[in-house]
């Protein structure tokens, strides 16, 4: 991952390029991009100008056949006729591509939702959360109470708060109105039976960590490293002021 230093960066003659050519998918004008590596890119423009158009229709599917498992980067690739062309005259009828060969990998973030479970969380998603429960169940007093990484769940009946069922929040309903969320009254907002909240890791409760951001968390779990190279990683893209 870059560091935050690496995307200050600046193109300047040492700058490789990703280029497009040609590229002419829907509004798109036969137009040339080239785009600098290494550091962060971002493309703006007003509603209908080809944003997604360039990236998402144009440069995601001209990459994606060079980075198939087991694609060889040297290899030539064949188009619609079965004609074997290169990487600059791959899918020639959308645009062409060059300097491909300078990347590892491409990984498209949709703007889809990444669960619909209403309770879950970032740190749910890239698998901490269970790593963290876990970790509150070996506390001696869990150990004495006979809690199981289940009480540490927002989603068991075991510990979660029986009013809210672990969202924090409750739906208030007015004639004639649509209904709207409120901080749980019994919970406030906390998600957990209170005495679940009594056992606590390094004097945080399972709902003081559910409420750290990343960098709290990081600095909490820094030993633990099934817990904390996760965490790392998320502070390496921007992300050391998101809530888990």
């Amino acid at each position: 991952p870059q560091k935050p230093n690496d995307l200050k960066k600046k193109v300047d003659d040492s700058t490789d390029f990703l280029t497009i050519k040609n590229a002419k998918t829907n509004n798109l004008k036969s137009i040339k991009v080239e785009i600098p590596l290494g550091m962060m890119v971002g493309i703006a423009g007003v509603s209908g100008s080809g944003k997604s158009s360039l990236i998402l229709d144009t440069l995601v599917p001209l990459l994606q056949p060079f980075f198939k498992r087991g694609a060889d980067k040297t290899k030539k690739k064949n188009n619609e006729n079965g004609e074997e062309e290169n990487g600059e005259e791959l899918l020639e009828y959308s645009g062409k591509v060059s300097g491909w060969e300078k990347l590892d990998e491409v990984i498209v973030v949709s703007q889809k939702p990444i669960s619909r479970v209403k309770t879950s969380t970032p740190a749910s998603y890239v698998g901490i959360w269970d790593k963290i429960r876990d970790k509150f169940s070996k506390l001696a007093e869990s150990k004495k109470r006979k809690y199981t990484s289940g009480h540490f769940s927002y989603n068991s009946d075991k510990g979660r708060c029986p009013s809210c069922r672990g969202t924090g929040e409750q739906d208030l309903k007015i004639s004639f109105l649509s209904s709207f969320n409120i901080v749980c009254k019994e919970c406030h907002g906390l998600r957990y039976k209170p005495e679940i909240l009594e056992i606590n890791y390094k004097t945080n409760s399972i709902a003081d960590v559910l409420n750290m951001t990343v960098s709290e968390a990081l600095k909490l779990f820094a030993v633990d490293n099934s817990i904390s190279n996760i965490l790392q990683i998320l502070e390496d893209i921007g992300r050391a002021n998101s809530g888990l």
